[in-house]
Order: structure tokens, then sequence, then C-alpha cells
């Protein structure tokens, strides 16, 4: 925080959860909850690897499937929005609590 842009060599890690709703047979009815895998992303900062500083991948295949390795996404897929709309270095620190602190 104190330099405005994260370490050489950050990696970010993102889980993303089909929103389940409403347990049947338990007193927590209300609400959603994260429900099934649907994706596990990174993001890399690394400027040796990624010419913009940053890369973003992707460990799912076929939609549902985790894989042991990451494929990179676009840079038009993730870095050019990240680069617009991150609010510290390319990251989306606006939308956690305990990075914007």
């Amino acid at each position: 925080m104190k330099t405005g842009a994260f370490p050489e060599n950050t990696i970010l890690a993102m889980e993303v959860y089909s929103a389940g709703t409403k347990e049947p047979n338990s007193e927590l009815s209300g609400g959603f909850f994260g429900d099934q895998l649907t994706g596990f992303s990174a993001a890399i900062k690394d400027k040796a690897r990624f010419p913009e500083g940053w890369g973003y991948v992707s460990f799912m295949r076929d939609g549902s499937k985790l894989a042991a390795t990451a494929e990179p996404f676009r840079k038009s897929q993730c870095y050019d929005c990240h680069l617009e709309h991150g609010a510290t270095d390319n990251v989306f620190t606006q939308f956690y609590p305990l990075l914007r602190r």
C-alpha cells in the first residue's frame, strides 16, 4: 500500500462459484451461497513473462474441469479491463474490503 503497486511476482487467485439458493433441509433458507466451482483464475505480475506486466490465466477447461496447468487469457479478455478499471495497479481492490484498508 505504501507504493501503490503490488510487488513483482504477486499471484492473486480467484475462485468463482455459481450461486446456490435456499437449503431445503436447513434453517438457513434465505440468501445465497457458493454452490458449484465454475472458474479458477489467477492474476500474475511478472514482467519477464507478460509484456504488460500482468498476465491473467484460467485453470478451468471445458467450463467445468479443473486442470493442473493454466492457459492464459488474451490481452483483450482481462488485461485491458483491469488496466482501465482496476483501482490499484490493475487490481480491482475497490471490491475487496481487506485490500482497501
